[in-house]
Formats: C-alpha cells, sequence, structure tokens
C-alpha cells in the first residue's frame, strides 16, 4: 500500500499519503462495527467469514479495474528490478523516526485508555481521543522513505515500515513492564 501510494504521489504530484492511512483507519474502524454488529446478532462465525469473504473478494476484483497502476518508465523499471537498498543518513534516520513514533502509538494504542482512566481519573469520553497528534507522522515518514534519492522506493518503505511495526510491537509490552516495577505513570 504504502509504495504504491509514494507511486501515485509522484503521479498525481500531490501529497497523498495521508489519505492511504486515513482510509486504512476507517476500513478497519468500519470492519470492527460491523464485525461488532454481525456478533451481537448471534451469526455464527463461519457464516460470517464466508460471506465476509466473499463480498472481500468481489470488492477487490471490482477496485482492480480502477486501481491507478504506476505509468512512469522510471517507476516500472524500479519495480521490475526490485530495487536494492541504499543505506544512508536519511534512511537510518526515517527508521529510527518510524521506531519511536510507533513505540509511543502501541503505547498510547494499549495503555492511554487504562493512564487516563485511572491516574487522571478522566471521564471514559476522552480516553479514546488520545493520540490524535501523532496521526500524520507517520504516513509522511512512509512518503519520505519512498522519496529517498538513489533508493528505490519498496526496499526503503521496508526498512521503515519494519523499524517502525519493531517499534509498535515492544512498546506497549516495554511500557508493561515498567509499570509493573513502579505506575503507569513512570512508564509513560
Amino acid at each position: 500500500m504504502n509504495t504504491h501510494a509514494v507511486m501515485l504521489e509522484k503521479r498525481y504530484r500531490r501529497h497523498i499519503m495521508s489519505s492511504f492511512h486515513a482510509l486504512f483507519s476507517l476500513g478497519g474502524m468500519a470492519g470492527s462495527a460491523l464485525g461488532g454488529l454481525v456478533a451481537s446478532r448471534g451469526v455464527p462465525a463461519g457464516i460470517h467469514f464466508w460471506v465476509s469473504g466473499i463480498a472481500l473478494a468481489a470488492m477487490s476484483m471490482l477496485a482492480f479495474r480502477w486501481v491507478p497502476l504506476p505509468s512512469a518508465p522510471e517507476d516500472a523499471e524500479k519495480a521490475a528490478s526490485g530495487g536494492t537498498i541504499t543505506w544512508s543518513v536519511p534512511l537510518g534516520a526515517l527508521a529510527l523516526l518510524a521506531f519511536s513514533i510507533m513505540l509511543v502509538e502501541g503505547a498510547i494504542a494499549d495503555w492511554s485508555a487504562i493512564y487516563l482512566r485511572t491516574s487522571v481519573l478522566t471521564g471514559p469520553g476522552l480516553a479514546p481521543c488520545a493520540g490524535a497528534g501523532l496521526a500524520t507522522i507517520i504516513p509522511n515518514t512512509f512518503a519520505a522513505a519512498g522519496n529517498i534519492e538513489g533508493s528505490a522506493a519498496g526496499p526503503s518503505l521496508a526498512v521503515v515500515t519494519t523499524a517502525g511495526y519493531v517499534g509498535f510491537l515492544a512498546g506497549p509490552p516495554l511500557i508493561g513492564f515498567v509499570a509493573q516495577l513502579s505506575t503507569i505513570r513512570a512508564a509513560l
């Protein structure tokens, strides 16, 4: 998704990476809401999965007809050759940024509601709004990784996204470990 978005940004000469990530998030929320509705109606899981699978396959086939594919020769050549990772200071800096931001994002996703309810004593309405200020950093980091001069978009994005998801997965257990030794406030 991210590599395709970088290619489309170049084609449209506009920044659209955040739009891709926003729609990804909206799709996740819509899927969760629909899954919750179906589960609350007592629909057996097997039926739910079959209907969802068929609907998603049909939507994917329809969407494929309208998904713009890269047409610029240099993008096609890079995609065909597979590209190589060109290690550089910008790539390392973007990987470190992605790791750091997604570590915080993972911690917020798993611990902010608990922290806000137990330590800050907020109401239930405030706890889920936490972390909105980080929403645009990762898409812009990914877009920058896909545009490092002299390096193919795909491999560069693979380095940066991998570093980011390592942070996302490492953050919550690290916060939990520190919170167990002290407090959730100190851990965060």
